[in-house]
C-alpha cells in the first residue's frame, strides 16, 4: 500500500527510521500530504494495522474538524484505532461486508 485517501486528498504513506524526537510509530501531515510510518512496524502486522487507522483517524478528524484540542483528539483517536483494529480481527468478513454496501 503506497497511498490512502481521506477526503478528497490523497496522502503518501512515507516508512522511515524515525518518525520523529518522540519516538512515535506514525505521523499524520495534512501539510506534507503523508503518514509517516516507522520501519519498526514492517512487515505489516498488526501494529502496522493499528498506528495506520491511528494515523488515518488523526487524517479523519483533521479533514472534519472534529476536536477544539489536540489532547481530546489524540486520546479518542488511540481509542477508536485500538478498538476498531480489534473489531476488524475479531470479525474477518465485516470490512468486506462493508466495502461491499458501500459499492
Amino acid at each position: 500500500m503506497k497511498s490512502v485517501r481521506i477526503g478528497p486528498h490523497k496522502f503518501a504513506l512515507v516508512y522511515v527510521d524515525k518518525v520523529d524526537e518522540e519516538d512515535n510509530w506514525g505521523h499524520y501531515s495534512q501539510a506534507d500530504q503523508n503518514i509517516l510510518l516507522s520501519n519498526a512496524l514492517l512487515p505489516e502486522g498488526s501494529k502496522w494495522a493499528e498506528i495506520l487507522l491511528h494515523e488515518i483517524f488523526h487524517g479523519v478528524a483533521d479533514e472534519r474538524e472534529i476536536f477544539d484540542d489536540d489532547k481530546t483528539e489524540e486520546r479518542a483517536v488511540k481509542l477508536f484505532a485500538m478498538g476498531f483494529a480489534q473489531v476488524l480481527k475479531d470479525n474477518k468478513t465485516l470490512f468486506r461486508a462493508i466495502l461491499k454496501a458501500l459499492a
